[in-house]
C-alpha cells in the first residue's frame, strides 16, 4: 500500500537545495482531492481489468471448446473417409496391368513381372518367337501397301489394337475384338457412343486427356477404358522418316543401320525427343520427359479405368520390370484404401493437370 505523505495536517516546513518552503493548507486539500481520484480511478481500472481478465477466459474456453468440437469432426470425417476408401478397395473391380513391348524377351519379362496382357506391334511379332496372347498392335498409319502385313493380324474372337477406323471396320466384319488405340481422338459421349456401335470391345484414351476430362468421359464408356500411366507417350508419328536429315539414307528401311541407333529430335530449349524409325519409314516421335501418372490411379480407377498400360517401347527389360511392379503397387495401395507412391523424379504427369486448350 502507497503512504500518503500529506495525511498528518500539520505540514512542516521543508527544505530543497537550501531555499524553505512551507505547504500551505489549500495547497494540502488539493494535494488531498487529487490523491483520493487517483485511488479511486486506481480502483475502477483494476475493476475494469478484472472484467476484461473474466470476459477473456471466458472466449478462450469457448475457443478451445470451438477448437475440440471442429477436431473431432474432422477426425470423423478422416475416419469416414479412410472406412469409404477402405470399403472402396474391398469392392474395387479387377484392373488389369497393361506392357507395350518391343520385343519377344520383353514381353516374357512383362508378364514374369505381373502384367495381365501384353501388346506389340505386329512388325515385331513377325519376328521371333513370343509368349502367347500377345496383344497385336496395329499402325496409326495404314495404307494399301500395308493390308498384307496387317490384315493377318485381324483373326476373329481375338483382340486386337487399332489405330484408324478402316482397322475398326476389318476387325468388327472379322469378329475380332478391336481396342481403339489413343491415337484415335476419343474426347466426347458421342464419340465413344459411335465406336462402341462400330465395333470396339475396348478403348485407350489419349493422352492429351486431363484427368478432369477423364473423370467426366469414362463413366460413360461401356467397354473396358485403358489409359497408360508409364512410359514415354508417342508425342506423333510422321509418315516421313526424320533420320534422311542426316544425309545418310540409303532408300532401304529394312537394312537400315542408322535406324538402329538412338536418335533424338531437339527443340529449341534443348530438349531431347527419342525418334525411332519401322521398317517402312515411318518415324515416331516421343515424349522429352517419362510419363508417371501411378499417384492418380486412385482416381483413374475410381472414374472407371480398368486397364493401367506401361509403354515399355524405349525401356529396357530391368526398366520394364519395375516399371510394371510399380504399377501393381499402385493398385495395391488403392485397393487397401492408402495412397500410391510420389511421382518419380524427372518423370512428369503428362496432360493430366494441363489440359490442352
Amino acid at each position: 500500500m502507497i503512504g500518503n505523505p500529506l495525511a498528518d495536517p500539520a505540514c512542516k516546513p521543508v527544505s530543497v537545495d537550501g531555499v524553505h518552503a512551507t505547504y500551505v493548507k489549500a495547497d494540502v486539500d488539493e494535494l488531498r482531492r487529487r490523491w483520493r481520484e487517483v485511488v479511486h480511478e486506481t480502483a475502477s481500472l483494476c475493476q475494469a481489468l478484472d472484467r476484461v481478465r473474466h470476459e477473456v477466459n471466458e472466449l478462450s474456453a469457448r475457443i478451445t471448446a470451438l477448437t475440440d468440437s471442429l477436431h473431432r469432426d474432422e477426425v470423423a470425417k478422416a475416419q469416414a473417409a479412410e472406412s469409404g476408401r477402405a470399403a472402396e478397395g474391398d469392392h474395387m473391380p479387377a484392373v488389369a496391368v497393361c506392357a507395350v513391348v518391343a520385343t519377344a524377351e520383353a514381353a516374357r519379362v512383362a508378364v514374369r513381372a505381373g502384367a495381365t496382357r501384353v501388346y506389340a506391334t505386329a512388325e515385331a511379332l513377325a519376328t521371333g518367337s513370343w509368349p502367347a496372347d500377345v496383344v497385336p498392335i496395329l499402325d496409326e498409319v495404314c495404307r494399301e501397301v500395308d493390308h498384307d502385313r496387317l490384315d493377318p493380324w485381324v483373326r476373329p474372337g481375338e483382340p486386337v489394337a487399332v489405330g484408324n477406323v478402316s482397322e475398326l471396320a476389318l476387325a468388327h466384319a472379322r469378329g475380332a475384338l478391336p481396342e481403339v488405340r489413343s491415337c484415335v481422338p476419343v474426347h466426347n459421349e458421342s464419340c465413344v457412343v459411335a465406336l462402341a456401335q462400330a465395333g470396339a470391345a475396348g478403348i485407350w484414351l489419349s493422352a492429351e486427356m486431363s484427368l478432369e476430362e477423364i473423370e467426366q468421359l469414362a463413366p460413360s464408356v461401356q467397354v473396358p477404358v485403358g489409359v497408360t500411366v508409364m512410359g514415354r507417350t508417342r508425342a506423333m508419328t510422321t509418315e516421313h522418316c526424320v533420320l534422311q536429315v542426316a544425309d545418310k539414307c540409303v532408300h532401304a528401311c529394312a537394312t537400315c543401320k542408322l535406324r538402329a541407333k538412338k536418335t533424338y529430335l531437339r527443340n529449341g530449349s534443348g530438349e531431347l525427343y527419342p525418334v525411332r524409325t519401322d521398317a517402312q519409314g515411318r518415324s515416331r516421335v516421343y515424349a522429352a520427359r517419362p510419363l508417371d501418372a501411378t499417384p492418380q490411379i486412385p482416381e483413374l480407377v475410381r472414374a472407371g479405368v480398368r486397364r493401367l498400360a506401361v509403354d515399355g517401347t524405349l525401356m529396357d527389360d530391368d526398366e520394364l520390370a519395375e516399371a510394371i511392379r510399380r504399377v501393381s503397387r499402385a493398385i495395391a495401395a488403392c485397393k487397401a484404401g492408402i495412397r500410391p507412391s510420389k511421382r518419380m523424379q524427372g518423370c512428369t504427369s503428362g496432360h493430366l493437370f494441363e489440359p490442352i486448350e
